[in-house]
């Protein structure tokens, strides 16, 4: 055997597979993965697969075609989120601190109540990152009740989101000096302060396909996951975030993402670009 055709086996050996994975996700849950999306996540999906008690990510893989719903959660978590680390895209941060938290301090005056959702959470970056600039208002939300509900499919990810515990290379110095009194350090990592975690509630719930939540939100906060979607779930996934919105609630997406030809039931807020407001 050439040395070529030695290193290009690994790759024949996990095509199948790949190939598989793709075209059942892309079938039966209307998605938009690659094979090239899942070679590359292959070692991802084999610690996934440990932890599951399986044999590795082809096992994970034919589980999910025979419709473990357990593997099918645990591969779209992976492949079909997206995993930001710690205030990732920091245009959209500054954005909700300076624009969007005025505007709703101002709109729930009365009631002092603030909830935001965040479906997709993964181990909960993006919640954490929301719940750190809220407490960086402390002074000025002192009465309010505040509440982020983060959402996911995948029990691993929630559990991993619930030791809020991450290490130190996720949050930079600049982050630390906005946030960091939301924030202690524990050796290698920094650990949540409880006043910061006990704004956030994980919970288990599939955004586009489980029952809705109770709760009427102010903010769904849904960046750069629906892009992983055909253009028929993304509606249904709009339609669902449209019932879950308060009144003029708003609605948060990745830059490069738009409602234009999914929903005429919001506008664009503030000319800030990912952000809309229901319009009733």
């Amino acid at each position: 055997m050439s040395q070529n055709q030695d290193l290009q086996s690994p790759l024949t050996q996990q095509d199948g597979p790949a190939q598989e994975c793709a075209a059942f996700f892309n079938k039966e849950r209307q998605a938009r993965l690659s094979q090239e999306m899942v070679f590359e996540s292959f070692h991802r999906l084999k610690k996934v697969a440990l932890e599951l008690g399986l044999e590795g990510e082809n096992d994970l893989i034919q589980h999910a075609l025979k419709g473990n719903m357990k593997s099918i959660a645990a591969i779209e978590s992976l492949l079909l989120r997206a995993h930001p680390s710690f205030f990732e895209g920091a245009g959209m941060y500054k954005a909700f601190e300076n624009t969007l938290l005025p505007q709703l301090i101002n709109q729930n005056s009365s009631q002092k109540k603030i909830s935001i959702w965040v479906p997709g959470c993964a181990e909960g970056c993006e919640a954490y990152s929301l719940a750190l600039l809220l407490n960086a208002h402390r002074t000025e939300l002192a009465e309010w009740k505040l509440h982020i509900h983060a959402t996911d499919t995948n029990n691993l990810s929630l559990q991993q989101a619930e030791t809020a515990a991450f290490d130190t290379d996720l949050i930079d110095d600049i982050i630390f000096g906005l946030y960091g009194q939301g924030l202690k350090k524990n050796g290698d990592e920094y650990m949540i302060r409880s006043e910061v975690r006990e704004l956030i509630t994980f919970q288990y719930n599939n955004f586009y396909d489980s029952e809705l939540p109770k709760e009427a939100y102010d903010v769904i906060v849904f960046r750069n996951q629906l892009k992983y979607w055909t253009p028929d779930l993304q509606e249904k996934i709009i339609k669902n975030f449209e019932k879950s919105l308060q009144p003029h609630g708003y609605l948060i997406l990745g830059y490069g993402e738009s409602l234009l030809s999914l929903s005429s039931h919001f506008k664009i807020f503030a000319n800030t670009q990912g952000f809309y407001q229901k319009l009733m």
